[in-house]
C-alpha cells in the first residue's frame, strides 16, 4: 500500500536522525514566511501576557483542514500527518492577513500514556472521529501498589518522538512545534481505572489514588522533558503540550483536565491541582485546558506556579470570573483561549476590550470566508485540495 511505503520511508528518515537534528541532506520545506512579522507576533504575545497595553489581543485560528486524508490517516501515519501540517501553513500564511504565528500539530491522539501501560487505542467506523483507549486495566485499586511505571520506549511513546524529530528537520524553525496530547493524570487515571471506578476511589480508596496519581505524574513529566528534547527545546515548541497558540518563553506549560470538569473544588484541590503543579513546574506558569464546566474555576489560578489563564471557551469564562470584580488584561485569543488575572493594577474595561477585539475578529471573519473558498472548509470531513 501506498500508505505504508510512505511510513516505512518516514520512519527510516525519522531514525537517521539525532534528537531535534537534521538527518544528512535533509531538505527543509520552502515556506513564504515573513520572519520579522512572525518575531514582532511573538512580541505582542509576550507584552499580552505580561498584562502590557497593546494595539489589539491576537485572534488565533485553528484550521482543521484534511486535504483529502481523513483525521484517522493524519493520526496514524506521521508522514501524512507532517504533509497536511504542512499545506496548513502554506494555506494560512496565504489567506491569514495577520496575528498568524506558524505551527504544526504534532500527535496520533491523546492516549499515548494509556497505550504506554499496555491499552489498546480504539478506533470508531467513522474515519473522521478521533481515537480513544479501549476498556480499562485496572478492575481492583489494589492493585496499583504492584504497577510499574513503563519506560519510554513503549507504547506510541517512540512514534511520538519520531514524527517530532521529523517535523523539527523538516520545517523551517518559524514554524513551531506542539507537543503531543497527553492528557493530565486524572485523564490517565479516567483511561487506566474507567469511571465507575474512578469516581468511587475518591472516597473508597484516596491513598491508593495518590499513589496511582503520583506513577502517571512521574511518567508524564519524563514524557514532557523527551518530547522537549525531540523537539530540539521549548522554544521550538508553541508550549509542552497540544496548544498551538504560540506562548512566550517563561508561560509554555499547559496540562489538560478534562475530568475537573466532573467533580467539585474538595477533590480538584486534594486529587488535581497537587499533581497538575507538577507538571507545570519545571516550564514555569502556563495554561489549564478543561471543555467545561468549570465547578472549581475559582482554584484554578491558584496552582504553583500560578497560572495565566485557562484554555476555553471565554464566553463561559468571562460570566464565571465576573466574581473577582475586574476584568482580564490580557482578554481573549479567538472563542478558545482565555487569559485570567487577579493582577493587582487597573485592567482594562469592557469597552477597551471590545475596541481592541473587533478589528481582530473581523479579520479573522474575512480570514475564515477566504478559507472556505474553493468548497474548503474547517471541518474535519473536509476534503480541501
Amino acid at each position: 500500500m501506498v500508505i505504508t511505503a510512505i511510513a516505512e520511508a518516514f520512519q527510516s528518515t525519522c531514525i537517521a536522525r539525532g534528537a531535534g537534528g537534521r538527518a544528512k541532506g535533509a531538505n527543509v520545506v520552502e515556506l513564504n514566511i515573513n520572519h520579522s512579522q512572525v518575531e514582532r507576533l511573538k512580541q505582542q504575545r509576550r507584552d499580552l501576557w505580561d498584562y502590557h497595553k497593546v494595539d489589539h489581543i491576537p485572534v488565533v485560528i485553528w484550521p482543521t483542514w484534511t486535504f483529502g486524508h481523513p483525521l484517522r490517516e493524519q493520526l496514524e501515519y506521521g508522514e501524512i500527518q507532517f504533509q497536511v501540517n504542512t499545506k496548513i501553513v502554506e494555506k494560512c500564511l496565504r489567506v491569514i492577513p495577520d496575528d498568524y504565528i506558524p505551527f504544526a500539530r504534532i500527535t496520533p491522539g491523546y492516549m499515548t500514556i494509556a497505550t504506554m501501560f499496555g491499552m489498546e487505542v480504539h478506533w470508531s467506523s467513522d474515519p473522521s472521529q478521533p481515537p480513544g483507549a479501549k476498556g480499562h486495566m485496572i478492575e481492583d485499586i489494589s492493585k496499583v501498589y504492584g504497577l510499574r511505571r513503563p519506560d519510554l520506549g513503549s507504547g506510541l511513546m517512540p512514534e511520538n518522538v519520531r514524527r517530532l524529530r521529523y517535523h523539527a528537520a523538516q520545517l523551517p524553525p518559524d514554524v513551531y512545534l506542539t507537543g503531543v496530547d497527553l492528557g493530565g493524570p486524572l485523564n490517565t487515571c479516567k483511561d487506566l481505572l474507567g469511571t465507575e471506578l474512578l469516581y468511587t476511589v475518591f472516597y473508597e480508596e484516596p491513598q491508593a489514588f495518590h499513589h496511582l496519581l503520583n506513577i502517571v505524574t512521574d511518567l508524564q513529566l519524563e514524557i514532557y522533558r523527551a518530547i522537549e528534547a525531540a523537539a530540539g527545546g521549548i522554544n521550538r515548541m508553541t508550549g509542552i503540550d497540544f496548544d498551538p497558540a504560540w506562548a512566550p518563553e517563561k508561560y509554555k506549560s499547559f496540562v489538560s483536565d478534562d475530568v475537573c470538569a466532573t467533580i467539585g473544588p474538595a477533590l480538584f484541590e486534594e486529587f488535581s491541582r497537587p499533581y497538575n503543579s507538577r507538571l507545570f513546574a519545571p516550564w514555569g506558569s502556563g495554561l489549564m485546558h478543561n471543555c467545561g464546566p468549570h465547578p472549581s474555576k475559582r482554584a484554578y489560578l491558584d496552582h504553583n506556579p500560578k497560572l495565566k489563564g485557562s484554555a476555553c471557551r471565554t464566553s463561559i469564562l468571562s460570566r464565571s470570573f465576573r466574581s473577582y470584580g475586574r476584568y482580564s488584561p490580557a482578554g481573549a485569543f479567538c472563542t478558545c483561549f482565555s487569559i485570567m488575572s487577579r493582577h493587582p493594577r487597573p485592567c482594562w474595561p469592557p469597552s477597551v476590550a471590545w475596541q481592541s477585539l473587533w478589528r481582530p475578529m473581523w479579520s479573522a471573519y474575512l480570514s475564515v470566508l477566504s478559507m472556505m473558498a474553493g468548497g474548503m472548509t474547517t471541518s474535519r470531513r473536509s476534503t480541501g485540495k
